[in-house]
């Protein structure tokens, strides 16, 4: 008895993680494919996946609300881009998918120079638990480009020596609005 139950027990183990596997890699195959439509411009395809019931059964409710962000930056469309910001804040999300939104709405929203939008993306990743790394850039690009403050300057060209391309391109950028910000100031 005690074998059969064992097995039992072993088969809807396995079973189940072959389900989340599968799961998984359904999530997976649609996020790709609705980013693809994203990148292609293919926004009717997109909505129309987007709104496909098996989409809004297997991906999470923030995956919806991103992609949609996104897509409302690509167009253009500030209103919308707007309207899904703000529904982001309603949306249970893991401190790690919370960092992940603000880094990614707080450059739109500074070429938006809309402050009030880069304020809440500041506060909101200085009140997460750790993050240092994610904090130390989101500081330093509140104060370049929000406060026009130039105090990370000697900071950014030491670290661009060591810095790999992503992070090259970022501490450029930073110091060129520094460049126009101290450009201003003569």
């Amino acid at each position: 008895m005690i074998k059969v139950i064992s097995i039992v027990l072993i088969v809807l183990t396995v079973f189940l993680f072959y389900g989340q596997f599968m799961q998984s890699r359904k999530v997976k195959t649609i996020t790709d494919q609705l980013t693809t439509y994203l990148m292609e411009g293919k926004y009717d395809d997109f909505e129309e996946m987007i709104h496909d019931k098996d989409t809004v059964m297997d991906l999470s409710e923030y995956t919806i609300c991103y992609l949609k962000f996104i897509k409302e930056i690509l167009r253009d469309n500030k209103k919308k881009a707007d309207w899904e910001f703000m529904r982001m804040d309603q949306i249970k999300a893991t401190d790690t998918q919370v960092a992940a939104f603000c880094m990614k709405a707080m450059p739109y929203y500074v070429s938006c120079q809309d402050n009030e939008r880069c304020e809440h993306c500041y506060r909101v990743i200085m009140g997460l638990e750790g993050y240092e790394n994610v904090k130390k850039v989101t500081g330093r690009f509140y104060r370049i480009f929000i406060l026009k403050d130039n105090s990370d300057k000697e900071e950014l060209i030491k670290e661009r020596e060591n810095a790999n391309p992503e992070e090259k391109e970022l501490i450029e950028k930073m110091l060129k609005k520094i460049e126009q910000i101290e450009n201003s100031r003569v």
